[in-house]
């Protein structure tokens, strides 16, 4: 399968990490099988590859892997990140003894993430949509010895448990239509008398994407370090959910299941838009942040808008990186996650003007891409007038809420 030449370097340096003693050399070697991966994605040709994996009753059960234009986009953002966020992870893990777990649980986590984006059929997917559960659920409750980040990860991976048994279902229900789990031959078909099977997996889609009524185990996620937070909600698994609805698009399409998007992904950004602008935990105000933008993605989704999905997919993975980045110096400095107990930003010239730039993409200023994937979500819903002001609303809200983050952790003293 030429598209495991992506996971190669990675799965190589796992063993090695794990046969390390703790020291820096394990960061390195993390950052060096993310750069070649990163490097051999050219390489790699796109097209639909497949490997059998086992047979029972005459039926043959395979991993079919697909590298369309569409998994590209998932992939850059995997590996593009992934180096940036081991790097920085490098001076925020202090305590040395715990450098071997994290990394190996990152790496894992990477590689679950580049498998999803590479799925070609339900049997691959599923796999690792339960990767990514597993190893979430290790990297939100890293610091397992703390009471709320193991309350927060057995709730996020019971939610997404949730999801789990829903995809798996739906996926029962597919084989007993189609008689394959391949995505091509399923939508070609265009999920003809699949509608409770398309309603599983939207339930699926909703729990690992944070969606109402599954939207708070997303928030809670943020007593994971402040690496995972930035790498959960810029490139990987949150938007597992959203990549899947556009793959398998066609069937939500021919299936006329695509109005749920559209009415659970407004009320989904409402509920997140109001939550992040009374909410004074520094991160919990951008992982509502993350949840309102995962929603808009989902809703130009349903009305079929996916260009406007895919760049805003893209383009948020970037700025919201930097903020959690941002938000992890501050907690550190001031050794606080409240932002009425934040001050100093100024003092750090380097960060003070990287948060700046992420402040005005995230609020959607020329000549961010913060403005210009806004401007296509908002040009999205131009025939649906009700959604059109929803989402006028929201962007105006969504100003008000980051700037008000923005202005109280550039105080120059403490509250």
């Amino acid at each position: 399968m030429i598209a495991l030449i992506l996971l190669i370097p990675l799965l190589v340096a796992l063993p090695i990490i794990a046969l390390m003693r703790e020291s820096k050399r394990i960061a390195y070697t993390a950052i060096a099988a993310s750069i070649v991966s990163l490097a051999l994605l050219p390489f790699v040709n796109l097209g639909t590859f497949s490997i059998e994996w086992f047979n029972v009753g005459g039926f043959e059960f395979s991993l079919v892997s697909s590298v369309s234009e569409l998994n590209i986009v998932l992939l850059i953002l995997v590996f593009l990140l992934a180096p940036f966020i081991y790097t920085y992870s490098l001076g925020y893990i202090k305590n040395r003894s715990e450098f071997k777990r994290y990394y190996i649980e990152m790496v894992a986590f990477t590689v679950a993430m580049a498998s999803f984006a590479i799925a070609g059929n339900f049997i691959l997917l599923f796999l690792a949509w339960e990767f990514l559960s597993i190893t979430s659920y290790l990297l939100i409750g890293f610091w397992y010895r703390k009471r709320n980040a193991s309350l927060a990860a057995r709730k996020a991976v019971t939610i997404v448990f949730i999801g789990d048994i829903s995809l798996l279902a739906s996926i029962a229900l597919f084989w007993n239509v189609y008689g394959t789990l391949t995505f091509s031959s399923i939508n070609a078909a265009g999920g003809i008398g699949s509608s409770a099977a398309v309603l599983l997996l939207i339930i699926a889609i909703f729990t690992k994407s944070a969606q109402f009524p599954f939207n708070e185990w997303l928030p809670d996620a943020m007593e994971g370090p402040v690496p995972v937070s930035a790498y959960l909600h810029s490139a990987t698994m949150v938007k597992a959910g959203v990549f899947a609805a556009m793959v398998l698009f066609p069937i939500f399409a021919h299936t006329h299941t695509l109005i749920y998007f559209l009415t659970i992904g407004m009320l989904t950004a409402v509920i997140a838009t109001t939550n992040a602008m009374r909410e004074k935990h520094v991160k919990r105000v951008l992982a509502y942040s993350t949840v309102q933008e995962l929603a808009l993605m989902l809703s130009a989704i349903g009305v079929g808008a996916l260009g406007a999905a895919l760049y805003f997919f893209f383009a948020q993975a970037f700025y919201k990186a930097l903020l959690f980045f941002s938000s992890g110096i501050m907690m550190d400095a001031n050794e606080s996650e409240n932002i009425d107990s934040i001050y100093g930003l100024k003092k750090n010239k380097l960060v003070f003007l990287s948060t700046i730039f992420g402040v005005l993409a995230l609020a959607g200023f020329i000549p961010f891409d913060g403005f210009f994937s806004n401007v296509m979500i908002s040009s999205s819903f131009s025939t649906n007038l009700f959604a059109y002001i929803i989402t006028s609303l929201i962007s105006i809200a969504t100003s008000f809420f980051i700037f008000r983050w923005f202005f109280a952790v550039s105080k120059d003293t403490k509250n």
